[in-house]
């Protein structure tokens, strides 16, 4: 995340290619890439760029994601950039601080975690005790769920 802090940088690095920028993030956290390549760190070698460890491509894009559907995303970039949704990470002190009075707070709705046994975040440090301890925090938590292949 130290890699999104440095205004201009990231942005530069995913608007330079559009197409290829958004189809590395759905392939790269995808089950696809996972069975081939495991799971991508997306760590960002802070002179090579975030997509510099990213798993290569395919030649022909998974049947999950068309053309027409990558180009919705491209073009919805193409008109806002990513600044916005690069300045959440850069915000994630104050977030903390403006949300710090419910830190403590309980979801008391009936709920369940669905998730990919290959999904990014189920592979984050601390992620499997995070998950075996969510009933702490959701005590209406009634499942959750790994899905295989997803």
């Amino acid at each position: 995340q130290l890699y999104f802090q440095l205004e201009g940088r990231a942005e530069a690095d995913f608007e330079g290619d559009l197409s290829t920028s958004i189809f590395s993030m759905f392939y790269g956290n995808s089950a696809d890439s996972f069975a081939v390549n495991g799971p991508w760190k997306m760590h960002s070698p802070a002179d090579r760029g975030f997509f510099a460890e990213a798993p290569p491509l395919p030649k022909e894009p998974p049947k999950w994601l068309s053309e027409k559907d990558l180009a919705i995303y491209v073009e919805a970039f193409r008109g806002n950039g990513f600044r916005g949704p690069l300045n959440w990470y850069r915000n994630l002190d104050r977030n903390w601080e403006l949300t710090e009075p419910w830190s403590r707070a309980r979801i008391t709705l009936p709920s369940m975690y669905l998730a990919g046994k290959v999904d990014p975040v189920v592979h984050f440090p601390g992620a499997d005790a995070m998950i075996a301890k969510m009933d702490g925090v959701l005590p209406g938590l009634f499942r959750a769920k790994l899905i295989d292949d997803c």
